[in-house]
């Protein structure tokens, strides 16, 4: 089998979700402070802390992880978002969808237990990937706007490494030879 695929993060399209991340950030404390309806500056506050979450996230992404995604014959390492769970076997995938959210488009795994995906992590990454799980039936969704490759080479060489790995745990084991 070919050797691990290491997909670094892109960090020019991460410091440009930062800085839509701060923008934000910046009009919710707008709305929190100036606004007068009590409706707006609920949105406004709602807003700061989302965006901030999303902002924090960002900041370790950029000044840490410099590999989004690994594969390789066990399976894949996922670090491409804030959501992301780390190692996902191969056997535990039961197919790879393209969804496209938002005009974003992402490779949706779908997995046998996608509820054990969902609880893993944090507080708050347990509850994107509880909302991923419930919206768009699997906790696990690979972002092409987070890392520095060509999305349909993604696609195309996740799919052939799971097929491959599928194949490799479905052939039939040796058996000794008889006397």
């Amino acid at each position: 089998m070919p050797d691990a695929i290491h997909i670094p993060l892109s960090r020019t399209k991460v410091s440009l979700m930062l800085l839509g991340a701060a923008a934000f950030v910046v009009v919710g404390l707008w709305m929190l402070v100036a606004a007068e309806p009590v409706m707006v500056r609920v949105v406004g506050g709602v807003a700061t802390v989302f965006f901030g979450l999303v902002l924090v996230v960002g900041l370790r992404r950029l000044l840490g992880v410099r590999t989004g995604l690994v594969i390789d014959d066990e399976g894949i390492i996922d670090r491409s978002s804030g959501v992301a769970c780390g190692r996902i076997p191969w056997r535990d995938i039961a197919s790879i969808q393209v969804r496209q959210m938002q005009g974003h488009r992402f490779v949706t795994l779908i997995v046998e237990e996608p509820e054990r995906y969902a609880a893993m992590g944090g507080p708050v990454t347990r509850l994107f990937a509880r909302a991923n799980l419930k919206f768009y039936d699997s906790p696990i969704h690979i972002p092409a706007n987070t890392l520095r490759c060509d999305f349909d080479e993604l696609v195309e060489t996740l799919a052939s490494r799971w097929q491959a790995a599928r194949a490799r745990d479905e052939a039939p084991a040796a058996r000794p030879p008889t006397s």
